[in-house]
């Protein structure tokens, strides 16, 4: 049995800890002396109440304790955070005899529930700013270490998309035309909108497409938005595509680049215009563009071929034109009389000599005014516009191509180094 003094005293050591504003008071230990009387209260915000008696079990004393809180630990939550983002959660494991866990947040962040506590949900502002979170425990004995700082970085939607480039005239069924923008400000995606019956063949997602068109594509607009967690940015200009049943009149070609091993070809009945108005057209190293013109081809300032990029330009009224062929190659060429096949590719005009030609085995292929330190790049494409033989040379002017398993018929070799770039015509009998 407890006596009338303990009684008293322990529900004044309750009332003790009530006016202490403590929020943790769950009670982790009770100790007792021989007499069965409690000598110790301890809870787990670190506060503990102690007790003494006489020997007739009269209270004697009661004082008490606070341990401090020990440090924090590491917060766990988001970042980085969307600026006008609502209820972002963070935490931080329980700090040991924190009876508060006070929290400091960057500029245009709230608490809006769970102040004082170890999990808070937080508002950021439209105008919130780059900062840290950190938070340490607090009670009546003082206050812990503080947590390590919590890098916030505050996002937005992405800046709006610029113009885009590529060809504004195209055929039904034409494949492997590019476009690109700009890269946009703070955008980790693209979204792109086609016209009807046409499709990204790749680069979906990415600054710069590549795109078919089906036989029942038509006219229309290409517009892109970029986009990243905080949603998606304003969508650039429209961009209108005129998309036509046959050879197009006029075919304007600016901000385009060709990258190596992209075999392409352009043409219209009347006039191809190639860069301009301070756009540019770049054909790299390995590239190979055909252009194929009614009446003329027009080349203003900013149309450029690199060395080892290939570039092709004919006036052929009536044709023959581009023609788009399987698996979505482009190939301007129809099969001539084998007659019109030239031998050899004279030495003396182009340091290239190539034999015998045409051949059913071994071709042979000496580059005499090669750089010994630069490379030399040789391809051979089949009239499908498919290469069929790739090989690159250091070191030395001559390869040997065995075309004995090769099917019959005309085949184009290109040959790049650091000085020239030459297309040579092969028959493989």
């Amino acid at each position: 049995m407890f006596d009338r003094n303990f009684i008293i005293a322990f529900f004044l050591s309750l009332t003790l800890l009530s006016t202490m504003k403590l929020k943790s008071q769950n009670k982790t230990d009770f100790q007792y002396d021989n007499q069965n009387r409690i000598v110790k209260i301890s809870y787990d915000n670190g506060c503990s109440i102690y007790y003494t008696y006489d020997q007739l079990g009269n209270r004697l004393s009661k004082s008490r304790t606070i341990l401090a809180p020990v440090a924090a630990g590491a917060i766990a939550g988001a970042t980085p955070v969307c600026k006008g983002a609502d209820s972002v959660a963070y935490s931080v494991p329980i700090i040991a005899n924190a009876a508060w866990y006070i929290w400091s947040l960057p500029a245009g962040a709230t608490i809006i529930s769970g102040d004082s506590s170890r999990s808070v949900l937080v508002n950021f502002s439209m105008a919130a700013q780059n900062g840290s979170l950190s938070v340490y425990g607090k009670n009546e004995a003082g206050s812990g270490g503080v947590s390590p700082l919590f890098p916030i970085t505050m996002t937005t939607v992405p800046g709006t998309a610029g113009a885009i480039s590529g060809l504004s005239q195209v055929v039904t069924g034409q494949s492997g035309v590019v476009y690109s923008v700009t890269p946009v400000s703070g955008a980790t995606g693209y979204l792109w909108s086609l016209p009807s019956g046409a499709s990204i063949a790749s680069g979906a997602n990415t600054a710069s497409i590549t795109v078919s068109y089906s036989s029942g594509a038509v006219s229309g607009n290409i517009t892109v938005t970029g986009t990243n967690g905080c949603g998606n940015g304003v969508p650039s200009p429209a961009f209108p595509v005129t998309v036509t049943s046959g050879v197009p009149v006029t075919q304007t070609i600016q901000n385009v680049t060709i990258p190596s091993g992209q075999i392409i070809c352009y043409n219209a009945t009347q006039t191809i215009t190639v860069a301009g108005s301070g756009t540019a057209f770049t054909i790299q190293n390995g590239g190979s563009v055909t252009l194929i013109a009614g009446q003329n081809i027009r080349f203003l300032p900013g149309a450029l071929a690199l060395q080892g990029g290939y570039l092709l330009g004919r006036i052929s009224p009536g044709g023959p034109w581009c023609n788009v062929i399987k698996g979505g190659e482009i190939s301007i060429f129809e099969e001539p009389d084998a007659s019109e096949a030239p031998a050899v590719v004279s030495t003396s005009k182009t340091g290239l000599k190539v034999y015998p030609n045409p051949t059913s085995g071994i071709l042979n292929v000496a580059i005499q005014d090669a750089n010994a330190t630069s490379p030399v790049r040789i391809t051979m494409y089949n009239l499908f516009g498919e290469a069929v033989y790739s090989n690159e040379l250091t070191g030395k002017n001559m390869d040997e191509i065995r075309m004995d398993g090769m099917t019959p018929g005309i085949y184009l070799l290109h040959v790049a180094h650091a000085t020239r770039s030459d297309v040579v015509k092969v028959i493989r009998n």
